[in-house]
């Protein structure tokens, strides 16, 4: 509920607890990371992640929060690298594909982000996650309304608008 409500640090001493408590509560790395990412202290969230990883703990959002944290961050390697890893897992395939279709809309890719949405779509269909599957379409859909409105004009594939605030690297 902290998170929901952008207390962040609190957010961060209570996984910090939880974690103390149960050195194996997966979700409790989780907490620790999100939380410091959402404060764009991506070295403590990757330090989190890594806890976790050095514990043998390994789930699927662990994966998209590092694919999120590279996206800001502006490393398409490290994009590259968690993709990898995500697809090797048959139940992230789905979620990374809609967070690589993301990733394509932001940089004006949009006939590639609506292929990779539509493979999101059917990964998560073919998996039996109709509610996973909703959502990407979901987010499909407001992605093109979005840049439809933001691109107006501008041919498809030039990139995000110069409105469009790019991450430092």
């Amino acid at each position: 509920m902290l998170k929901i409500t952008g207390q962040f640090e609190k957010a961060i001493a209570e996984a910090g607890k939880a974690v103390e408590l149960d050195p194996d509560f997966g979700i409790g790395y989780y907490g620790l990371a999100s939380n410091n990412a959402y404060l764009n202290r991506f070295d403590a969230a990757a330090s989190a992640l890594g806890r976790a990883a050095a514990r043998g703990l390994e789930v699927d959002e662990y994966l998209m929060l590092q694919y999120d944290i590279a996206f800001l961050k502006g490393d398409r390697a490290g994009m590259g690298a968690v993709t990898a890893r995500a697809r090797a897992r048959s139940v992230a395939e789905n979620w990374i594909s809609n967070k690589e279709a993301f990733a394509l809309a932001y940089a004006g890719r949009m006939q590639q982000a609506r292929s990779i949405s539509r493979r999101a779509v059917e990964q998560a269909q073919h998996a039996g996650q109709r509610e996973r599957a909703a959502l990407w379409g979901a987010g499909a859909a407001l992605r093109e309304a979005f840049f439809r409105e933001r691109i107006g004009g501008r041919q498809v594939g030039q990139g995000p608008p110069s409105n469009c605030r790019r991450i430092a690297t």
